[in-house]
């Protein structure tokens, strides 16, 4: 997370949604040697999952963990009986976008609609804002252990 410019979130907030939807969340991990060394949280309902989290150790990235994990998450979103696997969102034409693509995937856009006082412009709530890339590029240089302890404590501040 650090990597792609964003604070992780605190564990208990896993924590929170594992213990209220027992039945519908999944933790799927690819091991290597013994390590994780990647992961997806999936979310589902009725006939849908989400891999709403995914994500993978950069040293690792050689042995294509990413290609094993979506493969195994399509077989075991099948093997649960839903039949729609959601990538999540991502930014059009961004590399997560692209390797969601390859997959056969369809690209759905997203309308978000805002409730703004008069005379309030539409916010910019994207990477690309000015306002947001300088803070990008410098989470991204902060130590590792830096961001884990402070990221918890900001995340909930942020926008979705």
């Amino acid at each position: 997370m650090r990597d792609l410019g964003t604070p992780v979130y605190k564990i208990g907030f896993f924590s929170e949604i594992l213990h209220a939807f027992p039945r519908d969340t999944y933790i799927c991990r690819v091991r290597h040697e013994g390590r994780t060394i990647a992961a997806s949280f999936l979310c589902g309902y009725r006939d849908r999952v989400e891999a709403v989290w995914s994500s993978s150790l950069k040293e690792y990235l050689k042995v294509k963990p990413n290609m094993f994990l979506y493969w195994n998450l399509f077989c075991f979103a099948g093997q649960q009986g839903y039949r729609i696997f959601d990538f999540g969102r991502s930014t059009v034409n961004s590399g997560t976008h692209v390797f969601k693509m390859q997959w056969g995937s369809q690209t759905v856009p997203l309308h978000w609609d805002y409730w703004l006082p008069e005379g309030c412009a539409m916010p910019e709530v994207n990477p690309d804002n000015p306002k947001y890339r300088f803070a990008i590029q410098f989470w991204q240089k902060l130590p590792l252990t830096v961001t884990n302890a402070v990221g918890p404590h900001i995340t909930r501040c942020l926008p979705l």
